[in-house]
């Protein structure tokens, strides 16, 4: 999470760009899709969005021995985020995987349009 942060962190805007961003900085789907981009450019298996008996989990990845289940906050905290994966069960699908499951619940800051914050759990 620490990589992240640093990363998103040094991700430099586009002038031209800037209002844009300003529009998006509060929306966790723009979030979702640069977390996205970065795991899917590191061919790692990422979902977002993916859909379960509890709602639509922010972020699913999948590495040969883990199962993270991530919930992102803009407006929020990271243990709201961690509260909300066990309040809707968003991990419980993957608990029969041969795998370890960890829950990442994340606040991003949109002042500076990086993590904030981060809590983990487990099942």
């Amino acid at each position: 999470m620490q990589e992240m942060q640093a990363y998103l962190a040094s991700i430099p805007y586009v002038e031209g760009f800037k209002k844009k961003l300003q529009e998006v900085v509060n929306a966790e789907g723009f979030y979702e899709y640069t977390f996205y981009l970065i795991f899917s450019m590191l061919n790692v298996y990422v979902r977002t969005q993916v859909k379960c008996a509890g709602g639509r989990i922010d972020m699913v990845v999948w590495m040969p021995n883990i199962t993270y289940v991530f919930e992102l906050k803009v407006n929020g905290t990271a243990q709201n985020a961690l509260a909300q994966i066990d309040d809707r069960g968003y991990a419980f699908p993957y608990q029969a995987e041969n795998r370890k499951v960890v829950k990442i619940g994340v606040k991003i800051n949109a002042e500076t349009r990086t993590i904030e914050d981060w809590a983990v759990g487990t099942l």
